[in-house]
């Protein structure tokens, strides 16, 4: 629905999305001849839908695939306990008390920091299972969608897991591939305990993780997660989210209204990346709340919807969703583009 008198806004609701076709804000009145009454002055229609109508439409449909709002707005700073069980079918946001040493302590707790929602693989390839798998000892012969097994190759490390994303994060061992054969692949168990063809059913995906370099515990190469290993293990050692400057712990809630919100705490000898702001990792503010509620991005569209001036082109632009935003919406509506969102991310991964 898009309203032409409707002040600045963008809404969501179960079968309605609705924008306004207008930026103002304020609503104008305008004396009606001979009375003492006012009558509404609707702002002229604009002859084509401003780059806001796309930004906010994409906003407000991503709230209806399970993204929240990662900035905050209330007058509560903190998010009330009874608030938190919210987020939980929410992607890209996370209550403070899973991560943190206590309320009033909010520094990371970083025996609790391996709970971070968004520690899913980055994934190079996935493909939807078109049935359930069979098996003769551990080597599995699995049938995916058509076209789903192109770009998968002999040798590859692949793990099954099941969707929908935020209900099954975890993946099974790993499988070597041993053979593709067009929407067919073979592939033998390599680690873990054994898995149970059965339990995987068509609509669940086979996947490919990134891996990383090998290691003397890890000679394929650890799976690597969208938080980086170095920004995990700085956001232990450091207790804090990226966006705040170190300090005297513990550090305050308090209002932070930046449209992007710069890293001010990231580890030494970083690769450099070309935006920072767009390193994931935990970042405050999420579900409208200054504080108790972390997102992954100092950058994305659910945390800005409005247009901005792109600072190379020069030319109107709007922010993009961040890599786990993407990923949420991908994983849910089309897997296969896991490729295409990594091998935009990986320009922005901070390691190797």
């Amino acid at each position: 629905m898009l309203c032409g008198g409707t002040p600045f806004s963008g809404v969501q609701k179960p079968g309605l999305i609705a924008s306004s076709l207008r930026s103002e804000d304020e609503v104008r009145l305008k004396p009606v001849a001979g009375t003492r009454k006012l009558d509404v002055d609707p702002y002229p229609l604009p002859a084509g839908a401003p780059l806001a109508i796309g930004s906010r439409v994409a906003h407000e449909i991503a709230h209806a695939f399970g993204l929240k709002d990662e900035y905050g707005e209330f007058a509560t700073l903190r998010i009330p306990a009874t608030q938190e069980q919210g987020l939980k079918t929410q992607g890209n946001v996370q209550p403070g008390s899973e991560l943190e040493v206590s309320a009033a302590d909010r520094r990371l707790d970083p025996a609790k920091l391996g709970k971070i929602k968004w520690l899913w693989p980055r994934l190079d390839h996935a493909g939807v299972l078109a049935a359930e798998p069979t098996a003769i000892g551990a080597t599995f012969t699995i049938t995916l969608a058509r076209g789903h097994a192109r770009g998968l190759r002999e040798g590859n490390f692949v793990r099954l897991r099941h969707r929908p994303l935020l209900e099954h994060p975890e993946a099974s061992d790993r499988l070597r591939i041993d053979r593709v054969d067009g929407d067919v692949v073979t592939a033998t168990q390599v680690t873990g305990p054994a898995i149970v063809a059965g339990a995987w059913h068509p609509g669940d995906i086979l996947i490919r993780p990134v891996r990383g370099v090998a290691t003397p515990g890890d000679r394929d190469g650890a799976d690597l997660p969208l938080v980086a290993p170095i920004i995990f293990a700085h956001l232990g050692m450091s207790q804090l989210p990226l966006d705040l400057a170190p300090g005297p712990p513990p550090p305050s809630c308090a209002v932070d209204k930046h449209d992007v919100q710069q890293p001010q705490n990231l580890p030494a000898g970083l690769a450099p990346v070309r935006y920072r702001a767009q390193i994931v990792g935990l970042y405050d503010n999420g579900a409208r709340y200054f504080c108790g509620v972390y997102h992954p991005s100092g950058a994305c569209l659910m945390r800005n919807q409005e247009p901005i001036i792109d600072p190379v082109s020069r030319r109107p632009t709007t922010y993009l969703l961040c890599p786990v935003c993407r990923y949420v919406l991908v994983d849910r509506l089309d897997p296969t583009k896991h490729a295409v969102i990594d091998d935009d991310y990986k320009k922005r991964y901070p390691q190797p």
